[in-house]
Parts: structure tokens; sequence; C-alpha cells
């Protein structure tokens, strides 16, 4: 995926892992965790952690529930233009990359 970043101008992408709000007390020390669990600078500056309802994120994007790792390739005005769910390979990026050029 970052490669294809790196070959798209104007193509950001972010990791938005997505959690209950009931967690926001102990926001610091979660999002300290993660920072610390996530590897490189460059990929700590591209994870945005989300604290709210869950359940509206999971049925946004049509998923049963949190299981599923889910990308989305949405324009500059939110819509969604190519989503893959679960595990990330070549075919799903080269759909991923279809939908940016048309």
């Amino acid at each position: 995926m970052l490669d294809l970043e790196r070959r798209t101008e104007g193509l950001s992408i972010f990791e938005l892992p997505v959690l209950s709000l009931l967690y926001a007390p102990v926001r610091r020390l979660i999002d300290g965790g993660m920072a610390r669990g996530v590897g490189s600078d460059a990929a700590r500056a591209r994870t945005l952690t989300v604290y709210g309802d869950v359940r509206t994120v999971t049925a946004a994007l049509g998923l049963a529930g949190t299981g599923t790792i889910t990308v989305v390739l949405l324009d500059r005005s939110g819509i969604v233009l190519a989503q893959e769910r679960g595990a990330f390979d070549e075919a799903a990026a080269g759909r991923i990359e279809g939908a940016l050029s048309e």
C-alpha cells in the first residue's frame, strides 16, 4: 500500500484503529501503548486512533464485527471509491489501484 502512496500524487494512507468511547478515559495509556507497538515513525505518523461508536463504523462499512481489517479508498469528499476486506494481497492492491485510475 505504501508503495502505491509513493507512486500516486495526492494519495494519503492512514491506519484508523477504532476503539469504543468507553476507553476514552484511559486514552493516554492506550495511545502510548499503541505508539510503542507501532514500529516506525512513519507508521506512527499515519496511525490515527478513533474513539467512538464502533458499531456505527462497522455498520457503515458493512462489517459483521471488528475482526476484519478493511481498506477503504475515499475521495476528498468522503465518497467510497473502493473497499477491500480481509488479508490485503496483490489482487486487492490491484483493485484499489484500478479504482484510483477511474
